[in-house]
């Protein structure tokens, strides 16, 4: 049995102000996007959107060869024909290609996406909108994806392979499944994990390894995963990385860095003068022009002429980096929103004058839904210290303090004795004013140090009363690291396998009916 609860961004520290304030008309993070995150937003978005025939027919193609060896499914061909018509669009969300799926966010971004893709779909009835997961393949941060946890312990593995990891081969991965395999076991998701590893064993790639596993758990609600390491589809973003090795999109970004700034934000990406890598074989190698006109890319040289000669006859050699990523979605799929998580939607808003300079649509930045997943008998506890939800996004140690004044309410007191010092001390400052300056200042000083005996004392107090409550800060300790285990916000640590079971059965199903995309927050799935 479960039930939640939904608290507000301004209960709890989870969601910056850049992202939560993209739902309000007349923000100034609103310069920086196209439309605000909500229904009208949306309907703007995809009034707006030009997506030529030429590249729907090119999607249709590649998406059609990428699910070819896949076990076929009604929702899932319905979304890749869709995708002929003229009033289909996507909506996307984006992630690494972590082992097993890693952290449980991954499925949350996912899940999140099909719940807006239904939303859209039932308001706007004659419009098809498809959901879209882009897997991260051309990513060379293996480290990230490498691993996944169950409670503190982490399974990984390690590869001699260096490149874009979606290429990397797959049966790697087993013996860190193979050594999780005992531990799932006694969560009662066995039959996930069973899904994990026949996706692995049958895949020949990290990419296909993980369309395979979200096309099993997400393919019934029309989900469709692109891998974007493809000729075709570098085929149509060629004019613009053409433009990219002149340093296309560089002032772009720095210019949207500085309005952050001037907003009080601090900017999340830095762009390079050219931000393409180019793929070769097992390397991903940052491009870099040198004073002489010439191209680098690792060892390899280019003169100009050879650089734009090998982008047009091999543009899959050529990989767009974080900052031009977002811009080959837009050029590549009917887009009009993504879906991200607050570090994501950060960066996107120093993206808009790329866009615009590039005659490129601006999707809607739609924050991803934030799940925590609370047994009923920590939230009892928690009620019963006098604690909330947000309390526990304190550090641990005002954590400890707001716990003890719950316990010791004397100690708010601390407060009113040192106005009432001051009351006094007042008192005779006037008097002592009226005799000469000197007098009214030692008083003054007088003040001040008694005012820090009581902060020495209010401190040593304090500190014997969390010894005294030794025995009720341990569970505090305790429910914190279930929100925060080793120290990271549970959504962003915990795996599938250690949290899905409390769903289940159809754990994906019920995750993304609890999701609501356009109302940012935290959804508290209390369970028993």
């Amino acid at each position: 049995m479960i039930r939640t609860e939904f608290f507000q961004p301004d209960e709890i520290a989870l969601l910056p102000r850049e992202v939560v304030s993209l739902r309000t008309p007349g923000s100034p993070f609103l310069a920086l996007a196209a439309h605000p995150s909500t229904f009208a937003g949306l309907e703007a978005a995809f009034q707006q959107k030009n997506f030529s025939n030429e590249n729907r027919t090119v999607l249709h193609k590649v998406l059609s060869a990428q699910y070819k060896s896949l076990p076929k499914n009604k929702a899932v061909q319905a979304s890749l024909q869709a995708f002929t018509q003229a009033d289909t669009f996507t909506v996307t969300t984006g992630h690494q290609l972590c082992l097993a799926t890693g952290p449980l966010y991954f499925v949350i971004k996912i899940a999140s996406v099909i719940r807006l893709a239904r939303q859209l779909t039932e308001r706007f009835p004659g419009k098809t909108f498809v959901p879209v997961y882009w897997a991260a393949s051309e990513d060379h941060d293996f480290e990230e994806i490498n691993h996944f946890f169950i409670g503190e312990k982490k399974y990984a593995y390690t590869t001699a392979c260096a490149g874009a990891v979606g290429r990397f081969p797959a049966e790697e991965a087993l013996a860190a499944l193979q050594a999780a395999e005992a531990d799932v076991t006694e969560l009662s998701v066995s039959s996930l994990f069973a899904d994990v590893k026949k996706a692995y064993t049958e895949s020949a790639t990290l990419s296909e390894a993980v369309r395979r596993l979200v096309h099993k758990w997400f393919g019934d609600s029309g989900l469709i995963c692109i891998d974007a390491d493809d000729h075709d589809l570098k085929q149509l973003f060629a004019p613009l990385m053409q433009r990219e090795l002149s340093g296309f999109a560089y002032a772009k970004v720095n210019e949207a860095a500085a309005v952050l700034q001037e907003l009080g934000s601090h900017p999340q990406i830095h762009a390079r003068e050219i931000n393409l890598f180019y793929l070769d074989g097992n390397s991903r190698e940052r491009i870099e022009q040198q004073p002489d006109g010439s191209y680098t890319a690792g060892q390899k040289t280019f003169s100009a002429a050879e650089i734009h000669a090998e982008l047009q006859q091999y543009p899959e050699r050529f990989s767009p980096n974080v900052v031009l990523r977002p811009v080959y979605q837009e050029v590549i799929l009917p887009n009009i929103a993504y879906v991200g998580g607050p570090a994501e939607l950060k960066y996107w808003l120093q993206l808009k004058g790329i866009f615009d300079a590039a005659g490129i649509p601006y999707p809607v930045l739609v924050a991803r839904d934030n799940f925590l997943f609370l047994r009923e008998k920590s939230l009892m506890q928690m009620e019963k210290d006098g604690l909330k939800p947000a309390d526990f996004w304190k550090p641990l140690e005002e954590l400890k303090k707001t716990f003890v004044l719950q316990n010791e309410k004397d100690l708010l007191f601390a407060d009113e004795w040192k106005n009432a010092i001051r009351n006094e001390m007042q008192k005779a400052i006037d008097y002592y004013g009226q005799q000469g300056k000197i007098s009214a200042r030692y008083v003054a000083a007088a003040e001040k140090r008694s005012e820090k005996i009581i902060d020495r004392l209010y401190a040593r107090t304090l500190k014997d009363l969390v010894q005294k409550h030794e025995a009720g800060l341990k569970h505090v300790e305790r429910i914190r690291n279930e929100i925060f285990p080793q120290g990271v916000f549970q959504e962003r640590h915990n795996s599938v396998f250690e949290t899905l079971g409390i769903l289940n059965p159809a754990p994906f199903e019920k995750l993304t009916e609890l999701c609501e995309p356009l109302t940012p927050g935290l959804t508290c799935v209390i369970y028993s």
